[in-house]
Protein backbone atom coordinates (compact mmCIF):
# COMPACT_ATOMS: atom_id res chain seq x y z
CA UNK A 1 0.00 0.00 0.00
CA UNK A 2 1.39 3.09 -0.97
CA UNK A 3 1.46 6.31 0.98
CA UNK A 4 -0.58 8.64 -0.89
CA UNK A 5 -3.29 5.44 -0.43
CA UNK A 6 -2.52 5.66 3.53
CA UNK A 7 -3.16 9.54 3.07
CA UNK A 8 -6.68 9.17 1.71
CA UNK A 9 -7.62 6.50 4.06
CA UNK A 10 -6.54 8.87 7.31
CA UNK A 11 -8.77 11.84 5.57
CA UNK A 12 -11.53 9.37 5.13
CA UNK A 13 -10.96 8.45 8.93
CA UNK A 14 -10.79 12.03 10.07
CA UNK A 15 -14.20 13.08 8.50
CA UNK A 16 -15.60 10.30 10.21
CA UNK A 17 -14.45 10.55 13.72
CA UNK A 18 -15.16 14.21 13.38
CA UNK A 19 -18.99 13.47 11.96
CA UNK A 20 -19.09 12.14 15.40
CA UNK A 21 -17.20 14.01 17.50
CA UNK A 22 -14.17 11.87 18.05
CA UNK A 23 -10.70 12.41 17.27
CA UNK A 24 -8.35 10.33 14.76
CA UNK A 25 -5.25 9.58 15.67
CA UNK A 26 -2.67 7.39 14.15
CA UNK A 27 -0.76 4.43 16.30
CA UNK A 28 2.08 2.82 15.45
CA UNK A 29 3.21 -0.68 16.42
CA UNK A 30 6.51 1.76 18.34
CA UNK A 31 3.28 3.70 20.12
CA UNK A 32 1.62 0.84 21.54
CA UNK A 33 5.02 -1.08 22.73
CA UNK A 34 6.15 1.64 24.36
CA UNK A 35 2.37 2.86 26.50
CA UNK A 36 -0.26 0.76 28.23
CA UNK A 37 -3.11 2.23 25.48
CA UNK A 38 -3.27 -2.06 23.93
CA UNK A 39 -3.51 -3.39 26.97
CA UNK A 40 -5.95 -0.77 28.24
CA UNK A 41 -8.04 -1.18 25.13
CA UNK A 42 -8.45 -4.46 25.29
CA UNK A 43 -9.47 -4.34 29.09
CA UNK A 44 -12.47 -1.23 27.79
CA UNK A 45 -13.24 -4.08 24.88
CA UNK A 46 -14.42 -6.58 27.54
CA UNK A 47 -17.34 -4.19 28.90
CA UNK A 48 -18.32 -3.55 25.45
CA UNK A 49 -22.13 -5.43 26.05
CA UNK A 50 -22.67 -4.47 29.22
CA UNK A 51 -26.32 -2.16 29.53
CA UNK A 52 -26.10 0.97 32.08
CA UNK A 53 -28.85 2.14 33.66
CA UNK A 54 -30.30 5.49 32.42
CA UNK A 55 -30.31 7.13 35.84
CA UNK A 56 -26.34 5.69 36.45
CA UNK A 57 -25.61 7.45 32.86
CA UNK A 58 -26.87 10.66 33.28
CA UNK A 59 -25.63 11.12 37.37
CA UNK A 60 -21.92 9.69 36.20
CA UNK A 61 -22.68 12.75 32.87
CA UNK A 62 -23.60 15.25 35.54
CA UNK A 63 -20.95 14.91 37.37
CA UNK A 64 -18.47 14.83 34.71
CA UNK A 65 -19.94 18.25 33.46
CA UNK A 66 -20.24 19.79 37.32
CA UNK A 67 -16.58 19.45 37.89
CA UNK A 68 -15.38 19.90 34.14
CA UNK A 69 -12.77 21.26 33.44
CA UNK A 70 -10.89 20.13 36.58
CA UNK A 71 -9.53 16.49 36.30
CA UNK A 72 -11.24 14.16 37.82
CA UNK A 73 -10.23 10.42 38.23
CA UNK A 74 -13.03 7.13 38.12
CA UNK A 75 -12.58 6.89 41.95
CA UNK A 76 -14.63 10.15 42.33
CA UNK A 77 -16.92 9.50 40.53
CA UNK A 78 -17.62 6.36 42.02
CA UNK A 79 -17.74 7.57 45.09
CA UNK A 80 -19.60 10.66 44.20
CA UNK A 81 -22.27 8.54 42.37
CA UNK A 82 -22.43 5.82 44.75
CA UNK A 83 -21.11 6.60 47.63
CA UNK A 84 -22.47 3.08 49.59
CA UNK A 85 -20.98 0.82 46.90
CA UNK A 86 -18.82 2.78 44.51
CA UNK A 87 -17.64 -0.24 42.92
CA UNK A 88 -20.90 -0.77 41.28
CA UNK A 89 -19.91 2.48 38.76
CA UNK A 90 -16.98 0.59 37.60
CA UNK A 91 -18.21 -0.99 34.85
CA UNK A 92 -20.69 1.42 33.72
CA UNK A 93 -17.67 3.87 33.58
CA UNK A 94 -15.47 1.70 31.10
CA UNK A 95 -18.93 0.78 29.22
CA UNK A 96 -19.24 4.27 28.52
CA UNK A 97 -15.41 4.35 27.68
CA UNK A 98 -15.49 2.30 25.19
CA UNK A 99 -18.28 3.56 23.83
CA UNK A 100 -16.75 7.02 23.10
CA UNK A 101 -18.90 8.29 26.20
CA UNK A 102 -15.97 8.99 28.29
CA UNK A 103 -12.48 9.75 27.74
CA UNK A 104 -9.49 7.54 29.91
CA UNK A 105 -6.09 8.55 29.43
CA UNK A 106 -5.26 5.24 28.17
CA UNK A 107 -1.34 5.79 27.38
CA UNK A 108 0.23 6.76 30.66
CA UNK A 109 -0.58 3.75 33.06
CA UNK A 110 -2.95 0.64 33.22
CA UNK A 111 -6.18 1.70 33.99
CA UNK A 112 -7.41 2.42 37.98
CA UNK A 113 -9.35 3.85 40.04
CA UNK A 114 -6.52 6.67 39.93
CA UNK A 115 -7.36 6.87 35.78
CA UNK A 116 -8.44 10.58 34.92
CA UNK A 117 -12.13 10.03 33.16
CA UNK A 118 -13.96 13.20 31.58
CA UNK A 119 -16.69 13.71 28.79
CA UNK A 120 -16.11 13.19 25.22
CA UNK A 121 -16.02 17.11 23.94
CA UNK A 122 -19.70 16.50 22.27
CA UNK A 123 -20.96 15.71 25.19
CA UNK A 124 -19.50 18.41 27.21
CA UNK A 125 -21.41 21.85 27.70
CA UNK A 126 -20.86 25.48 28.20
CA UNK A 127 -16.86 26.21 27.94
CA UNK A 128 -15.33 22.86 29.10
Amino acid sequence: MTTADNQRKFVAAQAWCAERGWSFQVVTDVHLQRSHRLENIKRLIQFARYPIEPGLKNSIQAFLRYNCPAPVTMVQVMRHVASEQPQQVLIPLLTMAFHHELALALDEAPLSDQTLVELVPSLQKGDC
